[in-house]
């Protein structure tokens, strides 16, 4: 298990709310461990972004759903520059609540 404090990043392509639903399971809510989801508001590019705070995701489960893990280099250049052209889905209500699929939080 990593560092509490630690930042994961993960790629996948597909229904974000599918996995943000399957990770209010996975990952604790607390203190410690949160995650949060960037969509892409143009569902024709890239891939979605995972955020965990805290422990990493199983790999079993990165591996049934496909999902890529990837490192915070490739988080600064490619999706932190341009976080307005993302909708951002959390599980901690500091950051986002979550809303029905297709309709972002504002922050």
């Amino acid at each position: 298990m990593n560092n509490s404090s630690s930042k994961q990043f993960y790629l996948f392509k597909g229904d974000w709310y599918d996995r943000f639903i399957e990770l209010m399971d996975l990952v604790q809510k607390n203190q410690q461990e949160n995650f949060s989801i960037w969509e892409p508001q143009d569902k024709n590019k890239g891939y979605n972004l995972i955020i965990v705070t805290g422990r990493s995701l199983p790999e079993e489960y990165c591996f049934d759903k496909n999902i890529w893990k990837t490192d915070e280099k490739t988080f600064d250049s490619f999706y932190r520059p341009k976080i307005d052209k993302f909708n951002i889905y959390g599980n901690d209500n500091a950051t986002t609540e979550i809303k029905e699929p297709g309709i972002a939080s504002e922050n």
